[in-house]
């Protein structure tokens, strides 16, 4: 938590202090800056946040060039210090000049650590300080990291939906392999109004992945239309288009992995598939290989597709899987809590609690599951067994609405967000608001949601 841009919040008396908390909450729940929680809940511009974020840690701001993603070509692909020291550290390089480097930081700053780094390679220091959303944005354009889903939007508002797409996007280096079996076997699918693509004469064109090609049936990443970070798309299950799912627009991060049959995923024939079956069969294969591999950078992201996704049968194998491996002490069941808990996957609530004892780490996991999927966090772990007993035939929308009248800011936090990402609107609740005006929303919402549900299915605690 960066103290000393709460302590200089407080003391300017500008920022409520119920938002000040509430900014901090969101913060204990999501990690990330203090600067991002503030800009999520709109507390501060971003200009704001950057002017009090340069007061906090004495250090200038950047010039736009360096920020936004315009700088040269090379001082933004050729990075001279690696990523796993510079993300430890929070920071990143933008450029040399001579010997000197240019270094975005984001608050805690390290400037110590940091100077002492650049001169190990060789390299003077110059620090600016950046809001975390601009050093996400910049890791992901240079070093090909992701750009993690929240701040997406945050981006997007700050500097305009088309631009930070255009900005920000890593380079795609060309790939000279053969096409894999399955890859080349795939047709691909037309877009209305568009043709073949010439190669560039001296180049190998990139052979298209099973989920590139669900991809390319989709808006390109942050467009206008999509500043909340999801996109409507045809259904890889319907590609005649009468259904259409939610995906994460990250999603064309993923496409980089064709479908093979090494990882335990069923396998069908592509004869026995029709065209639209074996583009959603290849999607779902790609999605688990990354959502099943620790090291993979795209597997949270590939966790949340498939959370939407929980009807396929290759996504439901997966999750049999991790069932299994969750039940067991081998040295990967924490792994599956956790992936279990990111697909909110409400049947392993039983594992999640048999789980609390034993192994410190898939304890750990369980504990995080459970609070993602009912926004509740007891002090004693024996509470979750008489919990379950009581509220396992209850709808999970009941669970959250109940959180939303909880005493503690952090779980009301939780349940806010999960049901806003389950609703269509939030009826005027904020977490950090006096409880009787979140009481009334509260009210409002659980109202919506009976509409919606089966009679006596969403009975909310008073």
């Amino acid at each position: 938590m960066s103290a000393r841009l709460e302590a200089l919040l407080r003391g300017e008396n500008v920022v409520p202090e119920a938002t000040i908390r509430a900014a901090a909450a969101r913060q204990w729940v999501y990690g990330g800056g203090l600067d991002t929680a503030l800009l999520e809940l709109g507390a501060l511009t971003e200009a704001q946040v950057w002017a009090r974020l340069s007061a906090v840690t004495g250090l200038p701001v950047p010039a736009p060039h360096l920020a936004d993603g315009t700088s040269p070509a090379d001082a933004m692909t050729l990075p001279p210090l690696p990523a796993e020291l510079t993300g430890t550290m929070r920071f990143v390089p933008v450029g040399a000049r001579e010997q000197r480097l240019n270094l975005l930081c984001a608050e805690p700053v390290e400037a110590d650590r940091i100077k002492d780094l650049a001169a190990e390679h060789g390299f003077e220091a110059k620090l600016y300080v950046v809001p975390e959303l601009r050093l996400m944005a910049l890791r992901q354009r240079i070093y090909g990291e992701p750009l993690p889903q929240r701040y997406a939007p945050l981006l997007a508002t700050a500097m305009g939906a088309e631009r930070a797409r255009k900005n920000f996007l890593h380079p795609r280096r060309k790939k000279t392999a053969a096409m894999p079996p399955l890859a080349s076997a795939l047709p691909t699918v037309p877009m209305a109004g568009s043709g073949p693509v010439p190669a560039p004469p001296d180049a190998v064109p990139e052979p298209p992945t099973p989920l590139a090609q669900v991809i390319d049936q989709s808006a390109p990443l942050l467009d206008e239309s999509m500043v909340e970070m999801e996109m409507e798309v045809g259904d890889p299950d319907d590609l005649t288009g009468a259904g259409s799912v939610r995906i994460a627009t990250q999603m064309e991060l993923l496409a980089s992995y064709p479908a093979v049959s090494s990882d335990g995923v069923p396998q069908v024939e592509p004869q026995d598939m029709t065209q639209a079956e074996l583009i959603a069969y290849s999607a779902a294969v790609a999605l688990c290989r990354r959502a099943r591999d620790p090291a993979d950078k795209g597997r949270p992201l590939a966790l949340r597709v498939l959370r939407q996704r929980m009807g396929h049968p290759v996504a439901q194998a997966f999750v049999a899987e991790l069932r299994r491996e969750a039940a067991t002490d081998t040295p990967g069941a924490a792994q599956a809590l956790d992936g279990l808990g990111e697909m909110r996957d409400e049947l392993s609530i039983p594992i999640f609690i048999a789980r609390l004892t034993g192994e410190a780490a898939a304890a750990r996991a369980a504990r995080g599951a459970l609070l993602k999927l009912t926004a509740l966090h007891f002090e004693f772990d024996d509470q979750w067994a008489a919990w379950w007993e009581a509220n396992a035939g209850r709808p999970r929308a009941a669970w959250l609405l109940d959180a939303l009248g909880g005493k503690d800011l952090a779980t009301r936090v939780v349940a806010f967000e999960e049901l806003r990402m389950l609703s269509e609107e939030t009826f005027g609740y904020a977490p950090e608001l006096p409880r009787r005006k979140r009481e009334a929303a509260r009210r409002r919402w659980a109202a919506w949601w009976q509409a919606k549900a089966a009679p006596t299915a969403l009975a909310t605690e008073a």
